[in-house]
């Protein structure tokens, strides 16, 4: 199919043109291979002369099937195939105490009775504690490293232009681009309904496989690959940076495209959003399928990063916006899909269907849509035609949403989700200041301090967890905890409770602070891709003249500030009771009445 050829040559192009924030590095490793076996890597970046090449061969006739004969279609195969065992965590558990029950009995004969055997086991703890104290005391000042002296106080500002055209807001930035254009747009929801919010990811999945009345979804992806890099649809939140418990909420559209195909990609997204058929007889089935799909990711999700569901939980009981993100993409977005995907084969879900369409009627509008645009200079006029062409065929009065009854925030301090887990997932979070505030700075740091001076130490190394640290997020105006695949989660809470007390005694010394503020440096510094640049402003409202006065306060920082904040935001809270706690993992006796259990019926797997 040539359709197929040309939409795989075309993406290829794209990858090529996108600048991405590692777009030298993947050069290098593409080059990489064909250079050290004597290639010229000057050939290797003939890319047009590759491409005219393969067309040549391509008209000739039998060009592809001749490579699937000889590469693919032959006996110089391997097969390999693996089969689930129902039993797996049970014969783990004997295994490992098969091998316990081994290792103690070496020990033991080879010690030449218990109690020795226990002595010299005694012994080789202290020698290990002594061990890994030593490093809070070793003199790194021989190594070569950065100074925060090197860093720059100011950082060349992403220069940006808005602009209002017949109501609809845009956010320009002109860059040399490769000839490719970048849009955003955002449809601003206000009162948008609880039951209909948990239901945008399922909108969001259907619309890019249930196809149109006139187009089978074959036909658009296809179209997408020819014409575009790509188009998305997604929930979009966010907090103030001027205060961390306002926050607004949306629906997301990005797209990418070469210059001359911008009109396409918009008529792709409207085409996405206004025209999927929720009303076509196979809907039941794609909507089955997806959600399984989508359960049996969320189950996988938690499996390997559980510490990011208990911290989202922990924090949705502490700001809006924290509160839903939790919606959409927590736990409770996990008990949602693995509900609706546990219904029986005969139901129809003729409600989530109905929801479905609600949502398809406000999501593309007109109404409240501000938009960004990234691409050249030389192309600017043209997409603003394109752009209000596309804006001119979108419904209008459609986004007046009414929430007669919102659901509160969760109270309760302490929440346990029991998970047939042998290991435990654990958050702990405090609310702390705005984005623009300047204890943030402080508090930047002190997660930093926190995470290599004491928590990797004592959660990992000494608890025996696979890691842990503490992590503060500027914007939403939170500070957390947490620990990943945990043995002793009792014990993790006692030094995540204590983690204020410690910075507060500790005697930071000056290479403390100067790693801590390289350390966060290493992400403010980050390269980003061109269609990145300027997205604070336009997602969440962080302005350059914000970004440069948080640039000059965390430069800034002293010990003294990084004690003040570790008392007043941890310490202080603490004893106010404001943290919020949640742990997943089996459920064993410490989890008491002060618990407030939450129960998922979900079956998951290590």
């Amino acid at each position: 199919d040539k359709t197929k050829i040309d939409g795989a040559l075309h993406q290829l192009e794209l990858s090529l043109k996108h600048k991405t924030a590692n777009f030298g590095f993947s050069m290098l490793n593409r080059l990489k291979p064909k250079w050290f076996n004597g290639t010229d890597p000057f050939d290797s970046l003939a890319w047009n002369d590759t491409i005219s090449a393969f067309q040549a061969k391509l008209a000739k006739g039998g060009y592809l099937e001749g490579l699937i004969d000889r590469y693919l279609l032959n006996d110089n195969i391997m097969i390999f195939t693996m089969a689930p065992s129902i039993t797996f965590g049970e014969d783990l558990v004997r295994e490992e105490q098969q091998r316990l029950s081994s290792r103690i009995d070496d020990a033991i004969q080879s010690a030449g009775g218990e109690e020795k055997a226990r002595l010299k086991f005694e012994q080789q703890e202290q020698e290990l504690l002594v061990e890994q104290n030593k490093i809070n005391s070793e003199d790194l000042s021989c190594l070569p490293t950065v100074h925060v002296k090197d860093i720059q106080r100011t950082k060349e500002p992403v220069v940006v232009r808005d602009e209002v055209q017949n109501g609809t807001a845009i956010q320009w930035h002109e860059a040399p681009t490769n000839g490719l254009t970048y849009f955003r747009g955002i449809n601003t929801l206000e009162n948008l309904p609880d039951d209909l919010r948990e239901l945008v990811p399922l909108f969001t999945d259907s619309i890019m496989r249930l196809g149109t009345k006139d187009m089978a979804m074959e036909q658009l992806e296809d179209l997408i690959k020819l014409t575009t890099g790509g188009v998305s649809v997604g929930y979009h939140s966010t907090p103030s940076p001027t205060d961390y418990s306002a926050s607004s909420e949306g629906i997301v559209f990005t797209g990418m495209a070469l210059d001359r195909n911008v009109p396409v990609m918009f008529d792709i997204l409207r085409k996405l959003v206004l025209e999927t058929n929720f009303d076509a007889p196979e809907t039941a089935l794609r909507i089955r399928q997806l959600l399984q799909a989508s359960a049996d990711g969320i189950v996988n999700d938690i499996a390997s990063s559980g510490h990011r569901f208990a911290v989202g939980y922990a924090e949705s009981s502490i700001t809006r916006s924290a509160w839903l993100r939790q919606q959409v993409a927590g736990l409770s977005q996990v008990k949602l899909v693995t509900r609706l995907a546990g219904r029986p084969e005969s139901d129809q879900f003729e409600d989530v269907i109905s929801k479905l369409k609600q949502i398809q009627q406000f999501a593309l509008s007109s109404d409240n849509m501000r938009t960004a645009i990234t691409c050249g200079t030389e192309s600017v006029t043209q997409n603003s035609n394109s752009l209000q062409s596309f804006m001119k065929t979108l419904p209008q009065g459609v986004s007046d949403l009414k929430n007669p009854e919102p659901r509160r925030l969760p109270t309760d301090r302490k929440t346990f989700f029991p998970l047939p887990y042998q290991v435990y997932y654990g958050g702990l979070s405090v609310p702390t200041v705005s984005y623009t505030t300047p204890d943030g700075a402080p508090l930047q740091i002190l997660s930093q301090l926190l995470t290599h001076k004491y928590l990797h130490h004592e959660i990992r190394e000494k608890g025996g967890a696979y890691g842990g640290g503490a992590m503060y997020k500027p914007l939403d105006g939170l500070f957390g905890f947490y620990s990943y695949r945990d043995p002793n989660p009792q014990n993790t809470m006692s030094i995540m409770r204590n983690a204020g007390r410690w910075a507060v005694n500790k005697e930071w010394s000056d290479r403390d602070l100067e790693e801590a503020k390289i350390s966060v440096f290493q992400a403010v510094d980050a390269p980003k891709a061109v269609n990145q640049e300027g997205m604070g402003k336009f997602l969440s409202g962080i302005t350059e003249e914000m970004r440069q006065k948080k640039r000059y306060q965390l430069l800034d920082v002293s010990k003294n500030q990084v004690k003040e904040a570790a008392q007043k935001y941890l310490v202080d809270a603490l004893e106010r009771g404001e943290e919020r706690t949640a742990f997943l993992g089996e459920r064993q006796s410490w989890v008491d009445d002060s618990w407030k259990t939450q129960e998922m019926n979900v079956a998951v797997g290590e």
